[in-house]
C-alpha cells in the first residue's frame, strides 16, 4: 500500500486530537508509567506549545 494511500485510510491523529481523547489525570498517568515524574494537578489541555524551539 503507498504511503498516500495509507495517509488517506487512516489519517495521523493531531496533538490536539489525541489530547482531547484523554482526561489530565489519564495523560500524568500514562507519563508516570513512562517514568517521567508529573506532580499531581498538571494541566495538560490548554497549553501552547511553542512549536519553533
Amino acid at each position: 500500500m503507498s504511503k498516500e494511500r495509507a495517509d488517506r485510510l487512516l489519517p495521523v491523529p493531531t496533538e490536539e486530537e489525541i489530547l482531547a481523547h484523554f482526561t489530565d489525570e489519564e495523560l500524568r498517568q500514562v507519563g508516570l508509567a513512562m517514568g517521567y515524574s508529573i506532580p499531581p494537578g498538571t494541566k495538560f489541555h490548554n497549553q501552547s506549545v511553542d512549536k519553533d524551539n
